[in-house]
């Protein structure tokens, strides 16, 4: 297991840090949330540890998925369900009338220039799976420094790609073994404390990583020629679904 730390000096008791713990992924038959609430005993192995200082932006990306539906629509298949003739007469002709308008509707509505109200509202669906994105700029105050933040680089860039696994049969290697998964904490300085008010991440994968090796504008480097002011953009997915009573949106991990 490779532990690597950003900046070399050690943290302040006051300075908030971030701890990147990255794992091997779970076995295929994980199927959701321990019911015991901590869904990362059934990662596969902790291979490497990753702490860095806070980074320039933190930002939590909480979205759903809504449908519009038609509530004359809704109200007319309704009306088809009821039994009664004339409902069911008047349903298929509200119907008919939003899925293909005749001519004396668009005239009327040409004539007085006025449009039917579709009367329209929202049908929830289901949550979007939550995202964190951090945003970092690194400056390498030695040589040393500057090795750390490549390295750091590789790691989390190798652990966002899956790799070649022998399929079976013919498959060959054709099939991928999933990326590694990550538990991500805040904390502050060096007593470990839990930081709250930054937001919880469940248990993530890392989906989009970017990277500017010119961070000063320029090219900057030491004598190995590597950059030492680094630019790096790193956006996390949650690999399960939440709820309003999840875990990840009440007391964290």
């Amino acid at each position: 297991m490779s532990n690597l730390r950003f900046p070399l000096d050690n943290f302040n008791d006051n300075e908030h840090k971030v701890i990147f713990e990255i794992f091997e992924p779970g076995s295929a038959t994980y199927a959701g949330p321990n019911p015991s609430g901590d869904e990362f005993t059934r990662n596969g192995g902790l291979i490497s540890t990753i702490v860095m200082h806070a980074p320039n932006a933190i930002l939590e990306n909480n979205s759903h998925r809504y449908r519009v539906v038609n509530a004359r629509l809704v109200n007319a298949i309704k009306s088809i369900g009821s039994g009664n003739v004339g409902d069911i007469l008047g349903g298929l002709g509200t119907i008919m009338e939003n899925l293909a308008p005749d001519v004396a509707t668009v005239g009327v509505g040409l004539k007085n220039q006025t449009g039917q109200n579709p009367v329209e509202e929202q049908f929830y669906q289901a949550p979007n799976f939550r995202t964190h994105q951090f945003s970092y700029e690194l400056a390498a105050s030695s040589a040393a420094e500057t090795e750390v933040i490549h390295d750091i680089v590789d790691t989390f860039r190798a652990s966002s790609y899956p790799v070649l696994k022998g399929g079976f049969g013919s498959e060959g290697t054709t099939r991928y073994q999933f990326p590694r998964q990550f538990k991500i904490r805040y904390v502050r300085g060096n007593k470990q404390g839990k930081v709250v008010g930054l937001g919880s991440p469940a248990k993530c994968v890392l989906t989009a990583i970017n990277v500017n090796y010119t961070g000063a504008g320029i090219p900057v480097s030491y004598s190995s020629g590597k950059s030492a002011f680094v630019n790096l953009e790193m956006t996390f997915t949650e690999t399960n679904l939440q709820t309003r009573d999840s875990k990840a949106l009440n007391q964290g991990y």
